[in-house]
Formats: C-alpha cells, structure tokens, sequence
C-alpha cells in the first residue's frame, strides 16, 4: 500500500514543517517566506530544465512550475499535475484548456495513466521493462538508450551530458 507514495515524503514533510509552521504563526514574516519558497522553486525548476525547453516555457508554465517546486501548497499542486497527466493519458482534455501546458509531453497511453497513479517504482519498472523488449524486438540502439538512461546516477549532473552523448551514438 505505501508503493504510490514512496516519494511524497518530502511533499508530507514540507507541508508539516514549512506549511504548518507558516499557518501556526512560528514564520517570523511570511511574505519572506513564501517569497523565498518561491524563488528557492523557480530555482530548482530553472536548474532541472534543459534550456531549450525553458526557452520556450510561457511565464504561466515557468511560474506554475515554480510554485508547484516551491511547496507552498505541496500536496495540491502535485495533484493537479497528475490530474492533468492522467486526463492527457486516458486521451481526456488538458484541465486548464491549455492555459497551463503538462510537465512533460503526454499522449493517450493506459500504461502511462496507471504508472503515474502507481508510483516512481512501478513507472520506472515500466520503462526498463519497454526498453527491454524494444532491445529484444531487435531496435538494440533505442532499447539499450532507454535502459541505460533509467538505472541509478545516470542523470547526475556532472556526467549528465557524456551520458545523453553515449546513448545519442547507441541509438544510430
């Protein structure tokens, strides 16, 4: 029972201590504090983001984004990406009328529907266990790319470029 929320930890955390401390009157001031929870998430989304997907993010995503890394309101933001992932998956509309766009590009998919309200566990299963059979089906180069770039620390930041190098020459 606890497989889809394997990663909501620092989502319950947040919201107990940062959120909860907010409410309670322990944040000496909160415009500072939700100012600094916001810049501390345009951040870390500006840093995960490849540039030439930031480049081309609207200011709505860029600060929708950032609020939803920011934990102002953890738990609600997160489900409202999966809401809107899950909608796109099952081949549903975008929620916001595309006022907002998704994440990461979705189309309709069952598989991909069911493994993003599972969890990070059996969504990586599932991409493993694709580039497998991608690799046994005989696409050796795009099977091989699609595991490798799942297993641990591959996606480290300093050896991040010379990874996606490797699997760009393993996928031609």
């Amino acid at each position: 029972m606890a497989l889809p929320f394997q990663f909501y930890s620092y989502t319950l955390a947040n919201v107990n201590k940062m959120v909860g401390g907010m409410a309670h009157g322990q944040m000496k001031n909160r415009t500072i504090g939700v100012t600094a929870m916001l810049g501390l998430g345009y951040l870390s989304v500006k840093a995960k983001t490849p540039d030439y997907v930031w480049e081309e993010m609207d200011w709505r995503d860029r600060f929708a984004r950032s609020y939803d890394a920011s934990g102002v309101t953890a738990l609600y933001s997160d489900l409202f990406y999966t809401s809107m992932h899950t909608s796109l998956a099952l081949g549903g509309p975008n929620i916001t009328n595309g006022y907002l766009n998704p994440k990461y590009p979705q189309g309709p998919s069952i598989a991909d529907a069911a493994t993003g309200l599972a969890g990070a566990g059996p969504s990586i299963t599932y991409d493993i266990a694709m580039g497998a059979a991608e690799f046994a089906s005989g696409e050796y180069g795009e099977g091989a790319k699609n595991v490798f770039r799942n297993l641990p620390f591959t996606r480290m930041w300093f050896w991040k470029d010379e990874m996606n190098q490797m699997t760009r020459a393993w996928s031609q």
